[in-house]
């Protein structure tokens, strides 16, 4: 646990923070944030009941070049139940590599952009996005007249540090 004054463990290699759904206490964010600038990787999914109630890790994820969007995707047709996006469309990247030719299902997803950081937050830091719906995908909250488009889904992160750190490069999924 993060409460308090505890920091991330030392011996933590990966955070994994899965779908929280209330805003997450200062503390635990500054201390989230002082695990990714110590070389700390992390792990993220947000769960769309956070849609309109932020949980501090959108504004952390923005200064690493990550915009999560506050809208859901809408997929007409690779989906099975119309509130989820079977994912096919996979960038090449080591995370992401032993999907190809594989499918899955995302459940109401949030679009997850790569945003430009100004120098000097953007050295050595490198944002790609990994996943995407299909061209035929909208939002729900968009007026229907916005054309089609891919979204993307799903970002990775990395950046080395410039002064050697125990916990090495920061990676962000």
């Amino acid at each position: 646990s993060l409460f308090g004054t505890n920091g991330v463990p030392p011996d933590c290699n990966l955070l994994i923070i899965a779908g929280p759904i209330d805003p997450i206490p200062a503390p635990e964010l500054q201390a989230i944030e002082q695990y990714l600038d110590e070389g700390g990787r992390l792990f993220v999914l947000f769960n769309f009941t956070s849609l309109h109630r932020e949980t501090g890790l959108e504004k952390i994820l923005e200064k690493w070049g990550v915009q999560v969007g506050n809208d859901i995707v809408r997929e007409p047709k690779n989906t099975s139940s119309g509130t989820d996006v079977i994912v096919s469309h996979f960038t090449r990247h080591p995370v992401v590599n032993p999907l190809t030719g594989s499918l899955i299902q995302l459940l109401l997803p949030r679009p997850v952009r790569r945003i430009e950081l100004p120098s000097p937050a953007n050295d050595g830091l490198k944002v790609e996005e990994i996943a995407f719906s299909s061209p035929q995908s909208g939002l729900a909250r968009t007026n229907n007249r916005a054309p089609p488009q891919s979204y993307p889904l799903m970002a990775a992160v990395e950046k080395a540090k410039a002064v050697a750190s125990e916990r090495g490069t920061t990676r962000i999924l």
